[in-house]
């Protein structure tokens, strides 16, 4: 899973949509794959934080899950507000 991974991220990095589009071919699901390296952010958020606007589209057509939350930043946060 990690050379995807490394492909996945770096696709959307350097806005290669048609990298992003034969991964996602190869494997569906990895469209709401969470980046343990960037904060727990999917996909959809890290095409989104670096302004990819045809990748969110290919992201959201190919079925990403809008609904997601990081992984890193909010737990944090909703302990915070518990204290």
């Amino acid at each position: 899973m990690e050379p995807e991974t490394t492909y996945l991220e770096r696709s959307i990095y350097y806005g290669d949509y048609d990298e992003l589009g034969a991964i996602i071919s190869e494997d569906p699901l990895v469209v709401n794959f969470y980046f343990q390296a960037h904060l727990g952010l999917t996909p959809l958020m890290w095409a989104c934080r670096n302004r990819r606007d045809s990748m969110v589209e290919l992201l959201l057509d190919s079925g990403a899950d809008v609904n997601l939350v990081d992984t890193h930043i909010l737990p944090r946060a909703q302990q915070l507000v518990a204290l």
